[in-house]
């Protein structure tokens, strides 16, 4: 019965050698790259993690990085310099040096990299091992798909690095978008995608113009459809409500049918109610303003008002012209009354095709 259990042990253990081996241990020194920003983290808690390594000594500190001097124990090696990037609160990377002057250490770093090669061999390479000439450097970068390991020695120093997959992506599209932005000058707010204007009231340009329809009779009474634009009156949009509103549909040749592409709210007063064109213009600009940080000012006169919204982009009006006007404008009806008119314009340069009078 002994002898069972003893055996029934071992093979618990080595499951669990088996299981512990399938990763890669994301953890050094209490350190875990990828530990969700939920813990609200500052790096002075992080660094409460590392009081076993105390004392220790701060040489670079910034918002998302932080390096320190100690005597830090990673995978039995003693390396003397941590390098801790953040992002948020989350540690998404943390790497290790050690650097001795005597060229004569080169043996034993070999030796060390060649036993972690081996402990790590059955991982994915995330690019293949490198063997310099004159036997110089000896490196191996491993990955299990969540975190990546890279070792290297050198004849008088060692490096470890340990990084989340994940939040590595996330780091690397932000380099590569400030990158752009600084190359392209396409920086600020009229770029952020914060500002990228793709709905109407929910409703996402390129939906169907069934669905739209059906949506919009929620906030209105439909009218009719004519060619591309289809119309609706009183229709309750963000807060206020306007007297007439067009819809405009391109034909998308991928779906065989025809999508949201471009839309337009107005509401008109007669020249003696001025203050509340006024009024509703104001209440529209401050709602927009509050969902959109690139709020421009056009215009500012008397009778007439301007000021637009949204992200630039090449594929509307070649990233010159905002997505959303807003205006107030007096006016001479069909009638020949003046009218203060409030409107609120989506892509209006895509209506271009459309007769002028439905502009």
């Amino acid at each position: 019965m002994k002898k069972l259990f003893f055996i029934l042990t071992l093979l618990f253990v080595s499951n669990c050698v088996v299981a512990q081996n399938d990763v890669i241990s994301p953890t050094a020194c209490g350190i875990t790259v990828g530990e969700t920003t939920k813990t609200g983290k500052t790096i002075a808690q992080w660094n409460d993690i590392l009081k076993d390594y105390r004392p220790m000594n701060l040489i670079v500190y910034t918002e998302d990085q932080e390096v320190l001097l100690g005597d830090f124990v990673v995978e039995g090696l003693h390396m003397s310099i941590l390098n801790m990037e953040l992002m948020n609160d989350t540690v998404y990377q943390i790497s290790f040096y050690e650097k001795s002057p005597y060229v004569n250490c080169w043996d034993s770093y070999k030796d060390i990299v060649f036993k972690l090669r081996d402990k790590y061999a059955h991982f994915e390479d995330v690019i293949e091992p490198i063997t310099f000439d004159y036997d110089s450097a000896v490196t191996f970068y491993k990955t299990d798909g969540k975190t990546r390991i890279l070792f290297a020695a050198y004849p008088n120093s060692l490096s470890l690095t340990l990084t989340n997959v994940h939040f590595d992506k996330i780091q690397t599209q932000k380099l590569s978008k400030e990158f752009n932005s600084l190359i392209t000058g396409r920086k600020g707010p009229n770029y952020d995608e914060k500002n990228k204007v793709t709905s109407i009231a929910g409703v996402r340009f390129g939906e169907t113009r069934t669905n739209t329809i059906n949506a919009f009779k929620q906030r209105g009474t439909f009218l009719k459809n004519e060619n591309n634009i289809t119309y609706f009156s009183n229709v309750n949009f963000g807060g206020s409500t306007y007297s007439i509103a067009k819809f405009y549909f391109e034909y998308d040749k991928r779906r065989y049918e025809n999508v949201l592409a471009a839309a337009k709210f107005e509401k008109n007063f007669y020249e003696w109610r001025r203050e509340e064109a006024v009024m509703m213009y104001e209440a529209v600009t401050s709602s927009f303003s509050s969902k959109y940080t690139n709020g421009t000012i056009i215009k500012d006169e008397e009778d007439q008002k301007m000021i637009v919204f949204g992200m630039l982009s090449d594929d509307y009006a070649d990233g010159k012209i905002p997505p959303i006007i807003v205006s107030l404008d007096l006016g001479i009806s069909r009638g020949g009354d003046k009218f203060y008119y409030v409107s609120v314009s989506y892509f209006v340069q895509r209506m271009s095709s459309v007769d002028s009078d439905d502009l």
